[in-house]
């Protein structure tokens, strides 16, 4: 990993949900990792409770 790079993984059964994390001091983004073939349906809401997640550790800072 780089600099102001995250890797996050969530296995879950027979599913796997990889994300990379960009940040710096003033921002994040969450890029959702998809191997081109499959995408489970839930894809998209687990990027999005992260994102939630993420922000409410920033407004505890």
């Amino acid at each position: 990993m780089a600099p102001g790079q995250i890797l996050g993984r969530l296995a879950l059964r027979s599913h796997v949900a990889e994300v990379d994390v960009h940040y710096d001091a003033e921002s994040y983004s969450i890029n959702l990792k998809y191997d081109g073939v499959d995408i489970h349906r839930n894809h998209n809401g687990l990027g999005q409770n992260l994102d939630r997640a993420i922000n409410e550790q920033i407004h505890k800072l």
